[in-house]
């Protein structure tokens, strides 16, 4: 129940121990680990930690083995890990026995995975996780390694979701048919209160966990269910409306007053149905994002679309100034969205230096522009910096 903060290399670090307890910390900033374990052995436990603004490993778990039977295994579990840089939220390295039970992982950046492992037998158990990547990376990543995974939410905002050695796999169902894991996972935007606060309200992880004897309760000491517990280290009641089904209107005193208030609503909440969104006629001066979208499908799709159906009656535009905010548009791993009948404008200005329109990031499936007007920025330049449609 420590608060450890900028710590130039690892939070804790621990070597040659066993049956150590590393319990209810608050680990921020450290430049490299928040916990690091080598050969602690027999039951171990990593629980309730949060591990935050961390530059690259929420922690590691390396020559380290659990019992088998008495002492039990290692329990890593209810931790919240946010890391950054090129590294992992959980690496676990030639070590047995352990058991991986609802942690939040969040990697914000780099080419890190949400959970690395090599080397390992299946006597590692991960399971009742949510493990998010919009860092551009995996959400899972193992090498050489028999791991058991299932009951896990696996989401990342680059093209694959997971990877074994030199194997990719671009979603969980190619995840799920190439490797028989995780058969009771899902693959939803996770709704984290922030990047440092992963608690969340969401529906989509709500119940669908499946009960472990050695955790009874969560990070917060709030009891799990005892049938159907949540993901990740927050058992809750959730807070988000329910899914969004059928038509809404976007503009002033509409359902949603802009774009972003209608994506934040689709981010938060997902689809249980076929969702359009018909677009009051005028300028729109923003620019937004849509993550996985929990619920799209073939038949659930999701639809911007003029009211009058008439193009140049609404105009989205967005004069973008940065590389970070070169879009109007941003499809992370969004599949089954289409715009009909909408104009939307690039920075024009003389001299603009980013004029994207349409930025698609990840394995964005079943996107259509359809009788939209798109403009950009006429410049004698290859940079794709000015790509109006960007994939």
């Amino acid at each position: 129940n420590n608060t450890i903060s900028y710590a130039g290399y690892a939070g804790i670090s621990l070597s040659n121990h066993n049956t150590c307890v590393v319990s209810g910390n608050v680990i921020d900033q450290a430049i490299a680990r928040g916990i690091q374990m080598y050969y602690c052995h027999n039951d171990i436990q990593v629980v309730k930690n949060k591990v935050t603004n961390t530059g690259q490993y929420g922690i590691i778990l390396q020559y380290s083995n659990g019992g088998t039977g008495f002492p039990p295994q290692g329990l890593i579990a209810n931790n919240m890990f946010e890391v950054g840089a090129n590294g992992a939220g959980i690496y676990v390295y030639q070590s047995s026995n352990q058991h991986i039970y609802y942690n939040s992982v969040y990697v914000i950046s780099g080419n890190s995975a949400a959970y690395y492992g090599l080397y390992n037998p299946a006597s590692v158990v991960v399971q009742n996780n949510v493990l998010a990547n919009f860092g551009a990376s995996h959400a899972v990543n193992i090498y050489s390694g028999s791991e058991v995974f299932d009951y896990n939410d696996l989401v990342t905002s680059g093209n694959y979701v997971a990877r074994t050695t030199s194997t990719e796999y671009a979603d969980l169902a190619a995840w799920q048919a190439g490797t028989g894991k995780d058969a009771n996972s899902i693959s939803v935007y996770p709704g984290y209160l922030s990047t440092t606060n992963l608690h969340t309200g969401s529906t989509w992880l709500n119940g669908k966990a499946t009960p472990v004897a050695e955790v009874t309760d969560d990070i917060d000491g709030n009891a799990r269910d005892g049938s159907t517990p949540d993901l990740g280290a927050d058992e809750y009641t959730p807070t988000a409306l329910a899914p969004l089904s059928g038509v809404y209107t976007v503009g002033a005193g509409q359902n949603f007053t802009s774009f972003r208030a209608a994506a934040t609503a689709l981010n938060d909440r997902g689809v249980s149905g076929p969702v359009t969104f018909n677009v009051a006629n005028g300028t729109y001066n923003e620019h937004f994002t849509l993550l996985p979208i929990a619920g799209a499908n073939e038949t659930n799709t999701v639809t911007f679309q003029s009211a009058t159906n008439v193009a140049s009656g609404v105009t989205l535009v967005f004069n973008a100034a940065a590389p970070e905010s070169n879009y109007v548009v941003m499809l992370i791993n969004a599949d089954y969205v289409k715009f009909h009948k909408i104009t939307v404008r690039g920075n024009n200005n003389t001299g603009a230096s980013y004029s994207t329109v349409f930025y698609l990031s990840g394995g964005v499936d079943n996107f259509m522009l359809d009788s939209c007007n798109v403009f950009g920025y006429s410049s004698a330049n290859s940079s794709t910096n000015y790509c109006l449609v960007y994939a």
